[in-house]
């Protein structure tokens, strides 16, 4: 090579470094050396060839690099080309193909496989095509989440696959042939095609070489609970994952565990019943599920032990620090003859009461300290090794010692040096021996003996002796290590009454056994009372007037000067007159203009005189007054019925409710919130209102009462609120239309409109072409009719889409001028979805499309289909708002928008994986117009309906009054086909008569006239096999545990199910002897759902055994409720009063009992309700005049079981005495 060809060379390569190998005499033994970064557009030529490429050669920045034909390319050992972002264009021929060899060949010596890496075709790879190229003795081609073509391109002995390929690669071509690699195909990783990828490379065949690929993400389990299982045991197996829908099969890998799946479940969560034999193998199992997004095997997932030990409860729970050695009782299951106890692995003497009980003695524990208890049981299996229960800990407390008293206090004695004895005494018996040093401050007025004593462990007291010697006062001190310190005086004096005057044995009284009166604490209170000198004032009226008004307020009080003047505070919007004080300077008048726009709310008076001292009210409350909006008005309240014995929430609307209360006359038997609720504005006025069962019905007049006055007080249709013994029937919302007010004559301004200028594509067309498909989306499932316009299509002679699999196509028809063919497309319901190539064939050739685009047809889902919005109003001139959209199709969305769009902006949604649930932020402007509009979801099938439904409306909203989540009804059954038959009506009912008196020694007693209709209950007859009653009617979620049936004619029932059955698994029925009973094991799954569940016979002849009362053959699946608070706490004998419990779960509690319950009830039924604080339970209740004083403890019901019993602040009110 030339030193000038050189040059041209190194210009060809814009970030490669070329180098000359040498100048050789021959031209054909020179080469191009390559190496490092490809950064601009690059092409190797046939002149330059020979190429040698060393070390790590990587295409980035977008390049492109060409390679003629006929260029071969030697790979230096460890040589790589890896295209980062760019193409390789490498276009040979088949008399000239493009050779990348090993540089051995050049070299004379034989190459050998995995001389050079690889060819890597990395995410950044585009327009990329190899073609009649030839590569030999590297590692083969590896290609990642690109898609090159590459056509005839043989591919010899390489160490490897021939291709390696990613998950996400999408290769294509045709004429490949790979041979001598150590795999001759295309090398597929095991794991999930996640996107849209297309293996479309033909010649080399593609591996799986191992494990499996899922389309879409593989199912997933990401723990199981419980993780250890014991033999004989049976448990709810928990199993949280991902792609769980669909469970086939569940199965471990060892003999002796039995699965059996609850109904439910969801994608991500799993419930299954585990039944352990008890003579399984103790040992690991691996769990193997089938769902319908594959097969999953967990390794390990659970382990089997031998019957563990475990421990329930300790008693004591706690033991003293020194107080010796203390017994221990353990209560738990699986304890055996040979258990030990055990206190920080230390075991302890035991004895073995039970297979649920043993008792240890625990040494005496000098310190305090937190043991941990175990139980722990020789292993038989394994000899040395124990099988350990779980730990439990047992804190070790620190004693509270006795406290230290000498009696008599005080001490007065003679100073007559007399000895005289004194008691020590302890508050309590001690564990231990406590010593006690004494002294007193002066020796030379009194001694004290001994000077230590020592009171014994057990004992209380203990005698010491004092000698009083000269008068005056000295401190008596006893000193302990282990006990508080004491000081008292002792006085020595010659006035005394004795050492033992102040102290004497307790003197008891007992007066017949009468029981002591009940007595009643009243608190009585006067009003104030206050002394001022000088000028005061007492009171102002009125306290309040609405603005835009002129008022006279007149100020009472004593001594107001002549001069005195008045001022509000703040004084914004009022303008006074002048002041007059009357000639008993007992009142202020003056007159106050207030401005219509003036702000509302309090003002202060003030009052001064003439030289500018405050004269005081008497009561500082009393100068403070009210700007009001105006006199309250009612316009309509709603409901206007209330039955009795219940709680409901009053909503009044009208004007000027601000600060009002609300007021029902006459008011006996109701019970209006003191704390109404009134919105800013002051149009709606909302409170609760309780109905005694025992109130009068008929008309009650509705008053709002403010600081300005009261709303009207003759009855009429706005204000009209009517009690009623029950209320049947409430048919609500009843509205009219939208009624809108023009005032005035002006029109409003036409919206300007700015538009673009554009003019349509322009094409010519010469022969057969198309130039518009009409509709180029097909639904699965549905057959579309497809019209394709353009020029000569009468020379079309066929159709057909690419890929084909899911379509067939119809025979096309062609109008007579050739300008339009229809053709109907089928998409099967299971075809995949996707873009598909639409081909029309004229004389063997393709027509062309004038518009590209039109030659791509998708197979779609149907077009989405919303069945929920949430929330459902929109406040305008909020921040964005999450809107939560359902339904189902959404499966390729292009854009979510909210008809009529004015005012509202909707942006970055969001699809999750099932195509049933999107949501997207919508945010409303502060001037949009309120009412309702509909979501739209757009996707390739089309889009959701634009008109206002059920399942696509959103309201704006200027103003948002309370929410109430969780609104649900009851639950609704749609039964398809023949589906289980409900009980019918009841056909057994019990049968008695009424008492028969018998009359002796008497004349017969004169017959009795009633005038009525004679009749009796139903009488049922039941003919062969009936049920008659369920045993327990409720159970918890969660639960297990054995069904009772009692009847006749049992033994014939083979099957017993449950509807609905779902998180219900029942056990094969066993009957007694004679038929009579029933029992089966029911298990309850964690997340069945709550309700009522029907049990339904058969017998093997297929027949039904039925219940005797439908009614009965009825249980229920309940969940624990939980109290957070009750209110009022306090309750009066023989007074009612309305309970309100609130807490969480507390939907389905079916009554409130009290414990203990003498003396209480609830009057009414429950009320479930929800606000801004959570959920609430309304009950009445009634408290007997006899009701026993003092605690008593709030439970709730529920479907298999009740709330806890234990007092505590949540749960417990008190009864007290009327007062």
């Amino acid at each position: 090579m030339t030193l000038p060809a050189c040059l041209r060379a190194r210009l060809a390569f814009s970030a490669v470094v070329l180098t000359v190998a040498g100048l050789l005499p021959l031209l054909a033994s020179a080469q191009t050396a390559v190496s490092g970064t490809i950064g601009g557009d690059t092409r190797w030529t046939a002149s330059d060839s020979p190429y040698l490429l060393s070390g790590e050669v990587a295409v980035q920045g977008g390049a492109t690099l060409s390679i003629d034909p006929g260029v071969t390319v030697y790979m230096a050992a460890g040589a790589r080309l890896t295209v980062q972002a760019g193409a390789v264009r490498a276009v040979g021929t088949a008399a000239l193909p493009i050779r990348v060899l090993s540089d051995k060949t050049r070299q004379g010596q034989a190459g050998a496989p995995g001389d050079w890496d690889q060819w890597v075709f990395g995410s950044g790879t585009t327009n990329t095509r190899l073609e009649q190229m030839v590569f030999e003795h590297g590692k083969g081609l590896a290609i990642h989440g690109s898609a090159p073509v590459l056509n005839h391109v043989d591919i010899r002995n390489q160490q490897g696959a021939a291709i390696t390929v990613d998950l996400a690669a999408s290769p294509s071509g045709v004429g490949n042939r790979a041979s001598g690699n150590a795999l001759n195909g295309i090398a597929v990783p095991a794991g999930d095609v996640t996107g849209s990828v297309r293996w479309g490379l033909r010649g080399i065949p593609y591996v799986i070489t191992a494990g499996s690929v899922s389309v879409g993400a593989s199912p997933s389990v990401g723990g199981v609970s419980p993780a250890t299982v014991e033999q004989g045991q049976t448990v709810t197996l928990t199993v949280n994952g991902t792609r769980l829908t669909g469970l086939a099969s569940a199965s471990f890998d060892r003999a002796g565990l039995t699965l059996t799946p609850f109904s439910g479940g969801s994608s991500s969560q799993l419930f299954l019943q585990l039944k352990v034999d008890a003579a399984a193998v103790p040992g690991t199992a691996a769990l193997r599920l089938q769902v319908d997004a594959g097969e999953l095997l967990l390794p390990n997932a659970i382990s089997v032990t031998a019957p563990m030990p475990a421990i329930t409860a300790l008693d004591p729970s706690t033991v003293l620090a020194g107080a010796g050695a203390s017994e221990i009782t353990v209560t738990g299951r699986n304890f055996a003859a040979n258990s030990e106890l055990t206190f920080n692995a230390a075991a302890v003497p035991t004895v073995v009461i039970g297979s649920t009980q043993l008792r240890g003695t625990l040494p005496g524990q000098p310190a305090p300290v937190t043991l941990q208890a175990q139980v722990r049981t020789p292993d038989a299996a394994r000899p040395g090794q124990y099988l350990l229960s779980n730990a439990v800990a047992l804190p070790v407390q620190a004693p509270v010692p006795p406290t230290v008293a000498i009696e008599p206090t005080p001490i007065a004695l003679p100073p007559d040096g007399k000895a005289r004895d004194i008691t020590i005494r302890l508050s309590k018996a001690d564990y231990r021996d406590n010593t006690l040093s004494l002294s007193v401050s002066d020796t030379s007025k009194a001694t004290v003996t001994p000077a230590s004593l020592v009171i014994p462990a057990g004992q209380t007291s203990a005698k010491i002796t004092i000698v009083p010697k000269l008068t005056g006062t000295v401190t008596l001190t006893a000193d302990s290590a282990t006990l508080a310190r004491i000081s008292v005086p002792l006085f020595i004096t010659a006035d005394f009454r004795g050492a033992n005057t102040a102290y004497a044995s307790p003197v008891g009284v007992v007066v017949q056994s009468n029981t002591p009166p009940a007595t009643r604490q009243v608190t009585a209170v006067n009003a104030m009372v206050g002394v001022a000198v000088g000028g005061v004032l007492s009171q102002v009226a009125p306290r309040s007037w609405a603005v835009g008004s002129s008022t006279e307020i007149a100020i009472a009080g004593a001594a107001i000067p002549a001069g005195a003047q008045v001022s509000v505070l703040p004084a914004t919007g009022i303008v006074l007159g002048p002041v007059t004080v009357n000639a008993q300077a007992s009142e202020l008048r003056v007159t106050l203009t207030t401005a219509a726009d003036a702000p509302i709310g309090a003002r202060k008076l003030v009052v001064r005189d003439a030289a500018g001292k405050e004269l005081v009210f008497a009561n500082p409350a009393a100068s403070v007054v009210q700007l009001m909006t105006g006199l309250p008005s009612i316009e309509s309240i709603e409901p206007i019925f209330g039955s009795r014995g219940n709680l409901l929430k009053l909503v009044v609307r009208g004007r000027h409710l601000q600060q009002g209360q609300l007021r029902l006359v006459p008011d006996t038997g109701l019970h209006v919130d003191s704390t109404p609720v009134v919105s800013p504005d002051g149009s709606m006025l909302t409170a609760p209102l309780q109905i005694d069962a025992d109130a009068p019905t008929g008309n009650r007049l509705v008053q709002v009462v403010t600081p300005s006055g009261a709303s009207a007080a003759v009855l009429s249709a706005a204000n009209t609120f009517t009690v009623a013994s029950a209320v049947r029937e409430t048919v609500t919302p009843v509205a009219s239309r939208l009624v809108g007010v023009v005032v005035g004559t002006a029109s409003p301004p036409a919206e300007p409109v700015q538009r673009q200028p554009a003019s349509s594509l322009i094409g010519v067309l010469l022969g057969t072409g198309i130039t518009e498909v009409r509709p180029n989306t097909g639904v699965v499932g549905t057959t579309t009719t497809v019209i394709v316009r353009g020029a000569g299509l009468q020379a079309v002679s066929g159709v057909s889409v690419t890929p084909a699999a899911g379509v067939t196509m119809g025979t096309p028809t062609v109008n007579g001028d050739g300008t339009q063919l229809s053709v109907d497309i089928t998409v099967d319901a299971g075809a995949a979805l996707g873009a598909r190539r639409l081909t029309l064939t004229a004389a063997g050739k393709p027509v062309t499309f004038s518009r590209p685009g039109d030659g791509s047809f998708l197979v779609s889902a149907p077009v989405p289909e919303l069945t929920a919005v949430a929330p459902q109003v929109l406040l305008a001139g909020q921040p964005a708002v999450t809107l939560t959209v359902r339904g189902r199709n959404f499966t390729n969305v292009s854009a979510v928008r909210i008809e009529p769009s004015q005012g509202v902006q909707v942006q970055s949604f969001q699809v999750n994986a099932d195509g049933m649930q999107l949501t997207v932020n919508a945010t409303v402007a502060a001037g949009a117009a309120p009412g309702s509009r509909a979501v739209v979801v757009t996707t390739a099938a089309g889009e959701s309906t634009p008109t206002v439904q059920p399942g696509n409306l959103v309201r704006i909203a200027t103003q948002v009054g309370p929410t109430y989540a969780g609104i649900l009804s009851l639950p609704v059954g749609v039964r398809v086909g023949s589906g289980a038959t409900l009980p019918t009506d009841p056909v057994n009912r019990l049968i008695g008569a009424p008492h028969v008196g018998v009359v002796v020694g008497s004349a017969t007693p004169a017959p009795q006239s009633i005038n009525g209709t004679a009749a009796s209950k139903a009488v049922g007859v039941v003919v062969g096999a009936a049920a008659q009653a369920i045993s327990p009617t409720g159970w918890l979620q969660g639960a297990s545990g054995t069904v009772t049936i009692n009847g006749r004619g049992l033994d014939t029932v083979t099957t017993v199910s449950a509807t609905p059955a779902t998180g219900l698994l029942l056990g094969a029925p066993v009957v007694n002897g004679d038929g009579s009973q029933l029992s089966l094991t029911l298990s309850v799954a964690p997340d069945a759902p709550l309700g009522l569940r029907w049990l339904s016979l058969g017998t093997a002849a297929g027949r039904t055994v039925t219940f005797a009362n439908p009614a009965l053959a009825a249980f229920g699946i309940g969940s624990l409720p939980t109290m957070t608070s009750v209110s009022p706490i306090v309750f009066e004998q023989g007074k009612g009063a309305m309970l309100l419990i609130r807490g969480s779960n507390l939907k389905n509690v079916l009554r409130v009992v009290f414990a203990p319950g003498s003396g209480l009830r609830p009057a009414g039924d429950i009320a479930w309700s929800q606000d801004a604080l959570g959920e609430l339970l309304s009950v009445a209740v009634t408290v007997d005049a006899t009701a026993p004083l003092g605690n008593s403890v709030v439970r709730l019901e529920v479907y298999g079981g009740l709330t806890s019993a234990a007092p505590s602040p949540a749960n417990t009110i008190n009864v007290v005495a009327p007062q």
